[in-house]
Order: C-alpha cells, then sequence, then structure tokens
C-alpha cells in the first residue's frame, strides 16, 4: 500500500513496513566468517560495538532504517574518523563497510539541509515576532499621541 503522513513518506523505497513492524527486537546482520562483533550496545538512538575483520573488509547491517543523518564514528587504534551508512537492499537497513579492529558508535547528526531549516525557521520565527513588537509599540506610541 502507499502512505502519506504519519512518518511514512521518509521510508525508502526498498522498506517493507509491514514486515518491519513484525521484527520487534531486530540485531546487527553480518558474517561471522568475515567479522568478530562483541560488545555491542543498543540504547535508544545509538548503536556502539567493537569489531575484528577476518580478511580485507566485512559489511555490517544495522536495525536502523537508512537516513541521511545516520553517522558511524570509527575509532581504530591510534586514529577516529566518520563514516557514511550506505543504503541495503535488506529492506532499506543502513549498513556498514568495515575493515581492520576497532569501535564503532553509530548515532544520527542532523544534516546540512536540516541545520539550515531550523535557521531559516528560527530567523522567520524571531523576525516576526520582532515585526509585531514593532507594531505594537507603533500602535502604543499612536495612543500616546491622542
Amino acid at each position: 500500500p502507499f502512505y502519506i503522513g504519519a512518518g511514512h513518506e521518509y521510508l525508502p523505497d526498498e522498506i517493507n513496513y509491514q514486515e518491519l513492524l513484525k521484527q520487534k527486537k531486530r540485531q546487527l546482520d553480518y558474517s561471522e566468517e568475515q567479522v568478530t562483533i562483541t560488545n555491542v550496545r543498543m540504547p535508544y538512538g545509538k548503536i556502539s560495538f567493537d569489531y575484528q575483520v577476518v580478511n580485507q573488509s566485512a559489511k555490517v547491517t544495522v536495525p536502523f532504517i537508512y537516513y541521511l543523518g545516520y553517522q558511524a564514528t570509527i575509532q581504530m587504534k591510534n586514529q577516529t574518523g566518520a563514516k557514511k551508512m550506505s543504503l541495503t537492499n535488506q529492506g532499506g537497513l543502513a549498513a556498514l563497510s568495515l575493515s581492520g579492529t576497532g569501535h564503532v558508535d553509530i548515532r544520527y547528526q542532523r544534516t546540512k539541509v536540516q541545520k539550515i531549516g531550523t535557521m531559516i525557521t528560527l530567523l522567520s520565527v524571531g523576525g516576526f515576532g520582532f515585526s509585531r513588537f514593532l507594531q505594537q509599540k507603533k500602535k502604543h506610541k499612536i495612543k500616546e499621541q491622542r
């Protein structure tokens, strides 16, 4: 079915919403032959884990619906870097390609467009409030002159 509203308009095309609703407890999806994952923590809206890739690289699918704002911070020995998530064909979930050994923290960070949108909204509301203040001040001044 085609949905408008209730958040459905933001879902990737690959999402089967009815199947997603059935999966109450979603886990990391990966090949145990390619990567060892330990210390998995999933507080609301965040995921962190330690990993060790067996060969060159491994793909880990996380139980988050793919959005541009999901970003992984990867700590490997003496370096830390940010990595964007990719869209999987496995129901529109987010995925991450890993190599070596390290620690991953995944969380949502607002995109540039969202930050700009918030600034425009705040400036608009502030401008509207300031114009109303000036109108009231002008109205009050006219009453005093009469």
